[in-house]
Formats: C-alpha cells, sequence, structure tokens
C-alpha cells in the first residue's frame, strides 16, 4: 500500500466531543484527499477522546494512546514519529481547516522545494469582538527577521516538509510548552526556508480553555528562556536591567511606558540589537533593522498615550530606519501638541 503524501498530526487532551468532531470533520472534507490522520490522545482521563476518533470508520483516521501524560511537546514529537506522510500537516484539537487547506500547501511546496515549512492566514473565532483575520508575513526573509521578536507562523496551521526535520534530526523542544513552535521554526530556519500563503485556510477557535489562557505565567517564563537563546544567536551582550527592558517593555505589547528615560533605553537596546546583527548576521538585513524600527515605533506611542512622553526628537536622531516605516497619524498628532 502507497504511502500517503501527507501526515495530518493531532495531538488531543481532554478535548470536548463538540471541537474534537469538528476538528476531525474539518480534516475528512478536504479536497486533497492522500492523507492520513494521526491522533494521539495524552492520556485522557474521562476516555472521551478515544470514544470520539473510533466512532469514525474512516480508514484514514488512526488513533493512538499514550499510555502515561507526556505533555504537548513529546506527544507531538510522537506523532513526527508515526507519521508516513511526505508532508506533515498541524492540526489543533480545537481548531478548524478550511476545504482547500491542504491542496493549496502541497501545491505550493511540491513547486518550491526549498520551503521546509510553510503556514497560512487564519481566523480567530469563538469569542465576540474577536472574529478578526491574522495574516503574518509571507516571504522567508521577513518571517525569519521577525522570528527574533514573536511567533510569525500560525502553527495549527503549518505543513512541514518531513524530509527536513528528518534529515537534520529536528523536533519539537521539550522543554518548551507554548514556545516550542517558534524554536521550532528557527530551527527549520537553519536549512529550508519559510513561507506564509495570505489565503485564510485556517480558524482558530478562543475559549476559555485554551493552554494559552491557563499557563499563562509559564508561557511567559518560556518566552524568557527562549530570549536568552537568541541573545546568544544575535551575539548581544545585555545585563540584567537591560533584559528587564526587553521582557517587560521592548517585546510586552500592553506595557505602559511612562518614563522618557525607558523609552530612551528601549531605542538604545534596539540599536545595539542591529549593530549585534550586522556582524553576526544571525538575522536577515535590512529586514531586522527594519523589524526594529517597527518596534520602537509602536513604543513611541504607547508612551505619548500612557506617559504623555514626546518621541519626535528621539525619532530624528536615532539610526533605526523609522523613516521607512508608516508612522501612526496619531503619534504624529501626540508628537506635535507634547513636543518631544
Amino acid at each position: 500500500m502507497a504511502e500517503p503524501k501527507v501526515s495530518v498530526l493531532l495531538a488531543a487532551y481532554n478535548t470536548k466531543e463538540e471541537y474534537l468532531r469538528a476538528a476531525i470533520d474539518s480534516v475528512l472534507a478536504q479536497t486533497f484527499h492522500d492523507f492520513e490522520l494521526l491522533i494521539v490522545d495524552d492520556a485522557s482521563p474521562d476516555r472521551n477522546v478515544e470514544k470520539v476518533v473510533k466512532s469514525y470508520t474512516d480508514p484514514r483516521v488512526k488513533y493512538f494512546l499514550n499510555e502515561q501524560n507526556m505533555g504537548i511537546s513529546k506527544t507531538r514529537t510522537r506523532l513526527m514519529q508515526l507519521a508516513h506522510g511526505d508532508y506533515l500537516a498541524v492540526m489543533d484539537h480545537d481548531d478548524l481547516i478550511l476545504p482547500e487547506k491542504l491542496a493549496s500547501q502541497v501545491s505550493y511546496l511540491d513547486s518550491h522545494p526549498d520551503i521546509g515549512i510553510c503556514g497560512t492566514a487564519y481566523r480567530r473565532f469563538g469569542k465576540r469582538f474577536k472574529n478578526n483575520v491574522v495574516r503574518h508575513p509571507e516571504n522567508d526573509r521577513e518571517i525569519r527577521a521577525w522570528l527574533f521578536f514573536k511567533c510569525v507562523m500560525h502553527h495549527p496551521s503549518v505543513m512541514i516538509r518531513r524530509s527536513v526535520i528528518a534529515d537534520h534530526n529536528i523536533g519539537y523542544d521539550e522543554k518548551y510548552i507554548s514556545a516550542n513552535d517558534q524554536k521550532l521554526y528557527l530551527d527549520i530556519s537553519e536549512y529550508a526556508g519559510l513561507h506564509n500563503l495570505p489565503d485564510v485556510l485556517s480558524l482558530y477557535r478562543l475559549h476559555n480553555g485554551m493552554t494559552s489562557t491557563k499557563q499563562r505565567e509559564k508561557i511567559s517564563r518560556e518566552q524568557k528562556e527562549l530570549r536568552k537563546e537568541l541573545f546568544n544567536k544575535l551575539g548581544v551582550s545585555l545585563n540584567d536591567a537591560e533584559i528587564d527592558i526587553v521582557n517587560n517593555y521592548i517585546m510586552k505589547g500592553r506595557s505602559r511606558i511612562r518614563n522618557a528615560n525607558i523609552l530612551r533605553e528601549i531605542e538604545r537596546i534596539l540599536c545595539a540589537f542591529v549593530a549585534a546583527n550586522t556582524v553576526s548576521k544571525a538575522f536577515p538585513e535590512p529586514e531586522f533593522s527594519r523589524v526594529c524600527a517597527i518596534y520602537l515605533i509602536k513604543r513611541c506611542f504607547n508612551a505619548s498615550l500612557w506617559g504623555l512622553i514626546g518621541s519626535r526628537s528621539l525619532l530624528r536622531r536615532t539610526s533605526l530606519p523609522v523613516r521607512d516605516v508608516k508612522i501612526p497619524w496619531l503619534l504624529k498628532l501626540m508628537n506635535c501638541l507634547l513636543r518631544g
């Protein structure tokens, strides 16, 4: 029997029957049919996952049970080991994919052998006022530049070329729960290109039982640990006070900047990132410098709203390429009023 072209990888744990059935049904409704759907139940105590999965008679649906709870990273690693397909499509147990998703990604990867992982745009649903479309940068250089700051590939949307991870012994880093996807992309980017399709092909369910909601503090600690690895990759050395600025102000979009000295430190550290990258060439230029400029403008806007701090003179003197970035009209207005 021929191996399937695609292995859809779905890790499940205590999933609501409604969510799990919707996820499975969305896979079975694909216009692309040459796939296997591998579902690993991470030792759900109520055995509801097993009941739901085994109610399907489609031979492409295959159920596996962890003898004990292993966590998301180890479970996803097991899914990779079980897979037979040329391409691995990651799927979350409470999300949906649209009918053309697998076909679109297979077509793209077949015609772009240099690309190791392909994501898509997605729509959020499930909570009022958050039913919006999210699109990340599309091309490899922009994605890699952004990955220093945040994850810009939606993990439940990605399709991975299995040969890349097999040839280079790449897998999920088991010390991470939430940041394991970002770390995986960084590892793959060392050997193959990254790409996001602009089409909305995935639906991301928002609900109170999400890991990002239940384990917010642990996720925050993980992100700080991953940043230490990224500082080493970039070749930048920061003291504790500077690391606090990075964690609490630069990387934290909802930070409330009320001190002009903090804003000046943010600009100085972002310039240090660019200077280090000029030497290490860890991230693509000029894309990396432009992302740093975007972050500076965002934090200037934050400071104008929360601290009534003007930033016109700072933006004029900075070496970051802020002129290549669209400055919000409200920030321009605030800077005129504040005369900073």
